[in-house]
């Protein structure tokens, strides 16, 4: 019996052995170069995580400052607003003071004056600056208290139709306490009121039998030095009540209706603070600090030095998490072994 096919068989068996086992080989070969690129891939992903990571600390970290800071700001404004809403209304009550008011007298004109402010959309400080002034003048006035508040709230009036800004109206205001400070007005100031106070020179001009209404007239006479502060009072006070009547019918505007805000909230702090001596107790700690701040500076100079130093000691924040470990990729799984993975010793038998 011949062996030759036999052999032939055995012979191809033993090559396409070859060819598995090399085939097997170059597809491990692949497998563990895919299992390298997907562990490097993975080392990257995770290097960038940690970037993303760190930078959106940074941006946290970053907006809580940005905000504190705001927040710090905010706190800042308000102090600094109440601070003058209460220096605003402290200064209005010394106006009055000086004009010799005190205790019940004192505040019943605090009561009309702001009731006077708030129904025109006039700055109270402003308008107890004019009652003041005009208190001091009153002996040559010829005016009584009473003639001293009607003359005031007509000029609220005046201010209320002229509709300018709060500025505005506390610059008229301060200009007509200066025109009426000596016997005669004087023609400065009285300049300044023909753009700020128009309707309260017009109400003059209608009060005065001399001028029968006529702006013009009256202004000439000023610039003439014809026209005393007693006679301009007069004037004003019987000319007011057209004038009004008006000002009933005038629209408060958003400026004033801000400027009645800003007197209410300024009457709340100012009493409050009187009552608490707040003002007193705050202006003590800033004349004690500005006193001290030679012994002050250093030290606080010495205690931020100090935090600093123990800070770059710690290396980190104390409140900074503790770093994870890394998580580590899928190892590749071999394959399973080739078959054969040597050819049988003896094998194919010899022909």
């Amino acid at each position: 019996m011949s062996t030759g096919p036999i052999s032939s068989l055995y012979a191809a068996l033993g090559m396409d052995s070859a060819q598995f086992e090399s085939g097997t080989k170059r597809a491990q070969a692949a497998w563990n170069n895919l299992g390298g690129n997907i562990r490097s891939g993975a080392t990257q992903i995770e290097r960038s995580t940690e970037r993303m990571s760190a930078s959106m600390s940074a941006s946290a970290r970053s907006a809580d400052l940005l905000a504190s800071s705001l927040a710090g700001l905010g706190v800042a404004a308000i102090a600094a607003q109440t601070a003058r809403l209460a220096d605003g209304y402290t200064q209005f009550t010394n106006r009055l003071k000086t004009a010799g008011l005190e205790g019940e007298a004192l505040a019943a004109t605090q009561a009309d004056l702001y009731a006077v402010a708030q129904k025109y959309g006039v700055e109270l400080e402003s308008l107890g600056t004019l009652f003041g002034r005009l208190s001091g003048a009153g002996k040559d006035l010829g005016a009584t208290q009473d003639q001293l508040l009607r003359f005031t709230t007509g000029v609220a009036a005046a201010l209320k139709v002229q509709g300018g800004s709060a500025a505005d109206s506390a610059g008229a205001l301060l200009q007509l306490s200066q025109a009426l400070s000596g016997t005669k007005i004087q023609a400065e100031e009285y300049n300044s009121l023909i753009d700020g106070a128009r309707p309260l020179l017009q109400a003059v001009a209608n009060g005065s039998d001399r001028f029968k209404g006529s702006v013009s007239a009256l202004t000439k006479a000023v610039k003439a030095g014809e026209v005393t502060s007693r006679e301009f009072f007069e004037a004003a006070l019987r000319g007011f009540g057209s004038l009004e009547a008006q000002a009933e019918k005038s629209a408060m505007t958003i400026g004033g209706s801000l400027t009645v805000l800003n007197n209410a909230l300024g009457r709340y702090v100012g009493q409050t603070d009187q009552a608490l001596s707040a003002t007193q107790r705050v202006s003590g700690a800033i004349t004690g600090l500005s006193a001290n701040l030679d012994t002050i500076i250093p030290a606080a100079t010495a205690l931020i030095a100090l935090v600093g130093v123990r800070y770059a000691a710690a290396g980190a924040s104390p409140s900074s998490p503790p770093r994870r470990p890394r998580p580590q990729p899928p190892r590749a799984t071999p394959l399973p072994p080739t078959w054969p993975q040597q050819r049988t010793r003896g094998w194919p038998p010899p022909a």
